[in-house]
């Protein structure tokens, strides 16, 4: 507790790796340490994009969303983005919390999403799997730093899983939020 996760670089590198670029290390002694982060050029777009130029109404739903997150700022963003599209949403700060979210209301709940590294020994794996026992009709969206390929490497990644690499949009989650609930189970799917 206080001292992080000890992750950021590997989220930094799956991001870096995502968009095709790669990151350079310079480390002397008693001088620090220098990273550089190098990206392909892009040829420049308009992306402004008003509301009004996007089918809204796609994104709406009823269903009742778990949202399972360890930060604060990232699971606020995932609830009221939920919430404005007409979702119900529980959420849990890690998986001990989650399960006791998922006894008290299980036969509710439609869709997990989930960070899959998370504090106190119980990783969205672990959560995903368990729910999936007890409900194999469950929609369940893992989130994470890392690429879906080094997820798929740690092996047992319970089918009608869907991934998204963080950082992602409201658009990216909305899209595999209601893809997912629409689609039920199914092959592990990236939204990258």
């Amino acid at each position: 507790v206080g001292k992080g996760t000890g992750l950021g670089l590997s989220t930094v590198f799956g991001i870096v790796s995502q968009h095709k670029g790669w990151i350079d290390l310079q480390s002397e002694l008693g001088k620090g340490t220098t990273f550089r982060f190098y990206l392909p050029a892009a040829a420049a777009t308009d992306l402004r994009l008003s509301i009004e130029d996007k089918n809204t109404t796609f994104f709406q739903g009823h269903e009742t969303v778990l949202v399972v997150e360890d930060e604060e700022a990232v699971s606020r963003m995932v609830e009221r983005t939920l919430t404005a599209s007409g979702y119900s949403v529980l959420t849990a700060a890690n998986g001990v919390d989650a399960r006791e979210v998922w006894r008290k209301n299980r036969d509710r709940i439609d869709l997990l999403v989930s960070d899959l590294v998370m504090p106190n020994g119980v990783s969205g794996l672990d959560i995903g799997r368990e729910f999936l026992a007890d409900r194999p009709e469950l929609g369940v969206i893992f989130v994470s730093g890392y690429t879906a390929d080094v997820i798929r490497d740690e092996g047992d990644v319970p089918e009608g899983c869907q991934f998204i690499p963080k950082p992602f949009t409201r658009e990216d989650l909305m899209t595999a939020v209601r893809t997912r609930l629409n689609q039920g189970n199914g092959e592990m799917e990236s939204a990258a």
